[in-house]
């Protein structure tokens, strides 16, 4: 991991902590409970995917913006 992918990585969790939740679907906390208890490193790569997502995310906000800006 480089400084770019740990800065990145921390600022995702720390968006996590930050986020309240406001009410939660037993069945559905439940269900994501069970599936990361099945493996060990579901948590891990749930984490990889949403930061690569919110980079894809970020991404594609730039372009949108950049297009929005050009006459």
């Amino acid at each position: 991991m480089n400084v770019q992918e740990r800065d990145q990585l921390l600022k995702f969790l720390a968006s996590l902590r930050q986020t309240p939740v406001k009410s939660k679907d037993p069945l559905a906390d439940s269900i994501i409970r069970e599936a990361l208890a099945q493996n060990p490193d579901a948590l891990y790569a749930l984490v990889q995917r949403g930061v690569a997502l919110q980079l894809a995310l970020d991404a594609a906000h730039a372009q949108i913006k950049e297009q929005q800006s050009k006459p």
